[in-house]
């Protein structure tokens, strides 16, 4: 009869093994989720800033032609020095920030972020 430490093929289990893999498995669930997570605000946050900087720059162009925005968002063009980074939402660049002309100044606003 063998004794309990004498076994030559002492290894894991099955069961043991599984069990490692799964908890490796949820805390990579986790993990992927929160990045995900994470990247979105980022990508949320990064928007609203360029929506900031259309604003700026708008509010600026108004100090320069006597209180009229400009009708168009390309006009703005001189007044940021990354205009092609700034027009597009970080998140997709097929979509672009919609400028519209309004009484009181303009609104910038992003089909995947509003506000």
């Amino acid at each position: 009869m063998r004794q309990r430490g004498d076994t030559k093929d002492s290894g894991f289990t099955l069961a043991e093994l599984s069990i490692v893999v799964l908890i490796i498995g949820v805390l990579l669930g986790i993990a992927m989720a929160s990045f995900f997570y994470a990247d979105r605000q980022a990508s949320k946050i990064a928007c609203f800033s360029n929506q900031k900087i259309l604003e700026d720059s708008c509010a600026t162009y108004a100090l320069d032609h006597n209180g009229e925005y400009p009708d168009a968002i390309e006009e703005l063009q001189p007044y940021i020095a990354n205009y092609h980074t700034v027009i597009p939402c970080p998140q997709d660049d097929e979509v672009l920030l919609q400028y519209t002309k309004t009484e009181n100044g303009v609104d910038i606003t992003c089909i995947n972020h509003p506000r």
